[in-house]
This record gives C-alpha cells, structure tokens and sequence, in this order.
C-alpha cells in the first residue's frame, strides 16, 4: 500500500498551524487537485468532510471522518467513497525554532482501474501536500 511519510519544522506557532490543517474547506484554495470541501456535523473533536479530488477530467468524491486533540494532531479517515484506504495524520510539537510538523498518508484505491490511473498522480499530489500548507501558513501567518 503506498504511503507517505515528511517532517519538517515551521517558524510558526502549533496553534496556528493546527487552524490551517483543522480548516478543511479551506483546502481547495491552495490545493489544486482538490476542488471542492464541505464540512458538516461538527462536534468537539470531529467532523465530516464531504471532498472532491480532480486530475484533468477525472473527478472522484469521497467523506472523510476528521478527528482531533486541538493544537497537537488531526486525523482524517475516509468512511466513503473510491478507496479502499485513505488516512492522513498531522502531528504538530512544538520546538524552540517553531513546530515540528509530521505529515502521514497511506492510500490505496478500491478499484484496481483506478489505483492504476490515478495512482501516479496521487503519489505526486501526496508530496505536495506539505508545500501547499507552508505556502498556505506563510500568506496567512
């Protein structure tokens, strides 16, 4: 199952950072590939995302269930739609230079057609998620 595992550290503060990770329907402002998020129930520690991923005229929908400890991690899951397996974790610790940010997904699609298709594309976009939100946090931080 393909995965991808980045670190970095951040010179910006844990708290802020988890807002720009939690705001999920922020994400197609500087995501590209993701063209649209819908946040609903809401509750303390969790909520679910409705999103929709796009390459070219390829468009796939699914739900995530996003849990959280505020401040310290964020974890989505997805519960519905073209994968077999999708889990993203943040994990956010603060250092004296700012915060150490671990990003993990692992994936893999239900349909061999589609993790044939779509795969390579995922892969890349999955190595841009970190750049996008340095990106993000340095034009709202």
């Amino acid at each position: 199952m393909p995965t991808h595992h980045e670190v970095c550290v951040l010179p910006y503060k844990r708290e802020d950072l988890f807002q720009i990770i939690v705001r999920v329907e922020d994400y197609p402002k500087f995501l590209p590939w993701l063209r649209s998020a819908h946040v609903y129930e809401k509750r303390e520690n969790s909520f679910l995302a409705d999103l929709t991923i796009g390459y070219g005229p390829l468009n796939e929908s699914y739900t995530s269930k996003v849990t959280f400890e505020k401040h310290a991690w964020v974890r989505a899951e997805c519960i519905k739609g073209p994968f077999r397996v999708l889990e993203t974790s943040w994990i956010l610790k603060d250092m004296d230079a700012g915060t150490e940010v671990e990003l993990h997904i692992m994936y893999e699609f239900s349909s061999f057609i589609l993790q044939k298709l779509l795969s390579g594309v995922f892969e890349e976009a999955s190595q841009k998620i970190m750049q996008g939100f340095k990106d993000r946090a340095e034009l709202t931080l």
